[in-house]
């Protein structure tokens, strides 16, 4: 399993930095969260599920401003359903070393209008002389997500509850093959999460997040087909000012990745996550409470 803790640590490059070089948007990060970066250490390291645990913790702490910004209004709780009014957030990392290659067959995407996001994103790494130093891995590593950004609103002064209900529905397979003694270098994974985020568009400040994982993950030889089909429904609960208007952040966030580790002169590995062909795909059923 991999250690939050651990991917903190690593030094790599934020996805504030990331997001600010892309499109210029302001994006901010809870101060009281560690940062976290994406390139630099995957060679000393080999280790990808240290690394999308990074992804997935700062994501769930990431606030964009959308490219334009709606009029606020007051509003009772309600649910709101698609279509969504608010702004799409696509994003994806693609990364690889020495025999590592990536690929997006769809996606990441998300239509405001029918609350659908799909995507399929393929890793894999060999162990091909051709392409690598033996001493350093061969690594792939798909990571993003797809969501909405809300409509500006208000909220009456107190507690309140908002929710993001998804619907899932992917495939996940994990391959490893071929290492002999050395099996224990190949690594494999797939993370899924959901995450809320709130932002206090008066205050210009992050709020409240949470979010709902389900990981995979496997060392050494494996053959893993996972079908999944689940209802989440992830939850916030924070004080709000009559006075000030909010965005609310919801995304499905994305990652798979292989590594063929140092000292294997044999072997491969893929990770392959699907929401998007045979069925799959992710539908944000509804927002509560805004």
């Amino acid at each position: 399993m991999y250690s939050r803790s651990f991917a903190w640590k690593l030094g790599l490059r934020s996805l504030k930095e990331i997001m600010s070089e892309r499109d210029g948007r302001r994006v901010l990060l809870r101060a009281d969260r560690p940062s976290a970066r994406f390139s630099g250490v995957r060679a000393r390291t080999g280790s990808p599920a240290a690394l999308l645990a990074t992804c997935a913790v700062l994501l769930a702490l990431l606030i964009i401003s959308p490219t334009v910004a709606a009029s606020s209004t007051a509003n009772g709780a309600r649910i709101e359903t698609a279509p969504y009014a608010g702004a799409p957030l696509v994003y994806r990392v693609l990364t690889t070393t020495q025999c590592g290659s990536v690929s997006l067959t769809h996606g990441p995407k998300f239509d405001l209008t029918s609350g659908v996001g799909r995507v399929q994103a393929n890793a894999s790494a060999t162990s091909a002389a051709s392409c690598r130093t033996l001493a350093l891995p061969s690594l792939a590593e798909a990571v993003g997500y797809f969501g909405l950004s809300s409509s500006n609103f208000t909220l009456g002064s107190g507690v309140h509850k908002l929710k993001a209900v998804w619907d899932l529905h992917w495939t996940v397979d994990l391959k490893a093959t071929g290492a002999g003694s050395h099996s224990p270098t190949l690594q494999t994974l797939a993370l899924v999460e959901v995450i809320v985020q709130l932002f206090d568009v008066t205050a210009d400040a992050g709020g409240n997040a949470n979010m709902w994982t389900k990981t995979m993950n496997r060392t050494g030889a494996t053959s893993v087909h996972f079908v999944g089909n689940q209802q989440v429904t992830v939850t916030v609960n924070s004080t709000f000012n009559a006075t000030h208007v909010y965005q609310f952040f919801t995304v499905l966030e994305f990652a798979d990745a292989a590594v063929v580790g140092p000292g294997s002169t044999t072997g491969q590995a893929s990770a392959a996550i699907n929401f998007a062909t045979g069925g799959n795909g992710a539908t944000l059923v509804a927002i509560k409470g805004l």
